[in-house]
């Protein structure tokens, strides 16, 4: 059952594996998005500094900032490997400006012109952290520039050089800043736990599915993801004028194993007779277990010729396993090679009775089909 399991556990990990890639490759085209956005907004806005003659530290900081936007898109869109670490300084550089920034035009400048430009793109601080970062690490990332926030605001009530009027008149808009923030922030705290149940979900429902295609003894494919696998061949062998084979093979005497040793004897041998299989055969080949003590290998683009030399392989390392209490078991082999407009019943028909001309030729060999 150990094979098995091992087996089980493999496929379900290619699932795990496969959905991670694609939420990262989902965090990665999101991430372009958002600086693409970033590139096209500083564009404008440098565009407005220069035609409204802007102060020429604004020009070279929104140059800077442009140049930085644009360099992270196209390195992130050739590089996809560096999305955390990218992800992360963009980030960091966004948190620290925007703050800064919000500092400047509330404590130094006192609000004599606002709250500044930048305060409206603090969120954006809080998109990239959920974008970049998981669970607990966005969190903690996200309250580290809204603590930032949180912290200029107690700094200006506290500030005994800014007048009472002042502090009194925006006190409402301070308050629907840090809301507003709140919001976002929990927001964005509610749609990851969605995106992660989402993802969970899948991950689940892709478990499942590869189960019920693989075989609960062997870990190997089953009847079923065995004949949808010769339906796809099938047609491309046969629209393509390519050749397919297929070999089909039984263990001897194994009747005899589970009449008289049981069958938690025969099922150890059908494990061993898979993991025989995998060593014998490449990882790309497409085999599995037929029914019973019957395997199925599918050969696309080989001839029956070339399966032949498969089958004989196949044979010897199924009869190399050294069985406790049994010695060696063999097996039969039967090659196909599909025909012009053969169907698939009929080339698996024409496989088994190879199989069984094998046995009767005295079994331990492999026999092609006429």
């Amino acid at each position: 059952m150990f094979l098995a399991w091992r087996n089980l556990r493999s496929l379900a990990d290619q699932a795990l594996s496969a959905n991670t890639e694609a939420e990262i490759e989902f965090r990665r085209h999101a991430l372009l998005a958002v600086l693409a956005i970033a590139t096209v907004t500083s564009l404008i806005t440098l565009a407005l500094a220069i035609a409204l003659d802007f102060q020429n530290s604004d020009k070279i900081g929104l140059a800077i900032v442009t140049a930085k936007n644009l360099g992270f898109f196209l390195l992130l869109r050739q590089r996809p490997q560096l999305l955390m670490p990218l992800g992360a300084l963009h980030f960091a550089i966004l948190a620290v400006t925007t703050v800064v920034k919000f500092s400047d035009a509330v404590l130094d400048e006192q609000v004599t012109y606002g709250l500044g430009a930048y305060s409206y793109w603090l969120p954006m601080v809080y998109v990239t952290a959920f974008l970049v970062f998981r669970g607990r690490t966005a969190l903690i990332a996200a309250l580290v520039p809204f603590t930032a926030v949180l912290a200029v605001g107690v700094a200006f009530w506290a500030s005994s050089s800014i007048p009472v009027g002042t502090k009194t008149a925006y006190a409402y808009l301070f308050v629907q800043v840090y809301l507003t923030h709140a919001a976002f922030i929990t927001t964005f705290v509610f749609l990851a736990i969605l995106l992660d149940r989402y993802m969970r979900a899948i991950r689940t429902a892709e478990n499942e599915a590869k189960f019920a295609y693989a075989d609960d003894l062997t870990g190997l494919a089953n009847r079923r993801q065995l004949t949808h696998w010769l339906k796809s061949h099938l047609a491309r062998a046969a629209s393509r004028n390519e050749a397919l084979s297929v070999i089909l093979f039984d263990l001897d005497h194994f009747k005899r194993v589970n009449d008289t040793l049981g069958h938690d004897t025969g099922d150890a041998v059908l494990q061993a007779t898979a993991h025989s299989l995998m060593t014998a055969l490449r990882r790309t080949t497409l085999f599995g277990r037929w029914g019973g003590e019957e395997f199925l290998v599918i050969l696309p683009a080989t001839t029956a010729e070339q399966a032949e030399v498969i089958a004989q392989r196949i044979r010897m390392a199924v009869a190399s396993v050294e069985h406790a209490g049994l010695g060696r078991i063999t097996a039969s082999c039967g090659v196909a090679e599909l025909l012009p407009g053969e169907t698939l019943a009929s080339l698996l028909r024409r496989a088994d009775q190879a199989s069984y001309q094998a046995k009767y030729d005295g079994r331990d060999c492999v026999r092609i089909a006429a």
